[in-house]
């Protein structure tokens, strides 16, 4: 397994570096969303699976901080990051150990979440009873340029469409095993 998802992280990361311009990504991830323990009958058996469609990629605002403030002109295509470091600009972030992949919510994209319990999607009941045992995050805050920035940690991702290339993690693991 450990093959597999090596494979197609290291197909996937290329694909995002070597986008030349800003396109529209569309992808899948499945992470396991944080919740209380206690009285909890869904503890462990939750993953949340996040679907996001025409997300813009490769894109940033050139001259601005992550705040929106104007940069100095020496700063300009240097723009720094609250956390990580840019592992390749506008495109991939490096943070302890993971890559990211960067892109925007924009008026067109679409995003569907799902819960799914032990592998099988929860029922419109379920998903109300597994909200209230999450803890909630912060709402997401537009920069000052009205859009919403996000960063997707590459190893949640199974599904990923760029410039007409799709890649899908269970693709990879038909490819003959190595070591």
């Amino acid at each position: 397994m450990a093959n597999v998802v090596l494979s197609f992280l290291l197909a996937m990361v290329s694909a995002l570096e070597s986008a030349l311009y800003c396109t529209m990504v569309s992808f899948v991830s499945i992470t396991i969303p944080t919740m209380r323990k206690t009285n909890n009958p869904y503890f462990g058996r939750v993953q949340k699976r996040t679907s996001v469609k025409r997300a813009l990629f490769n894109a940033t605002y050139i001259g601005y901080d992550e705040n929106g403030n104007p940069l100095p002109k020496k700063e300009v295509g240097k723009e720094p990051l609250p956390w990580g470091v840019w592992r390749k600009f506008r495109k991939t972030i490096e943070h302890k150990g993971k890559v990211y992949m960067r892109c925007y919510f924009v008026p067109q994209t679409i995003t569907k979440v799902e819960y799914l319990i032990d592998g099988v999607p929860a029922t419109a009941e379920q998903t109300e009873e597994i909200k209230t045992y999450l803890y909630k995050s912060g709402e997401d805050k537009p920069d000052a340029h009205g859009k919403v920035t996000r960063a997707y940690d590459t190893t949640n991702i199974v599904y990923l469409k760029i410039n007409k290339q799709e890649f899908r993690r269970e693709d990879y693991e038909n490819f003959p095993k190595v070591g």
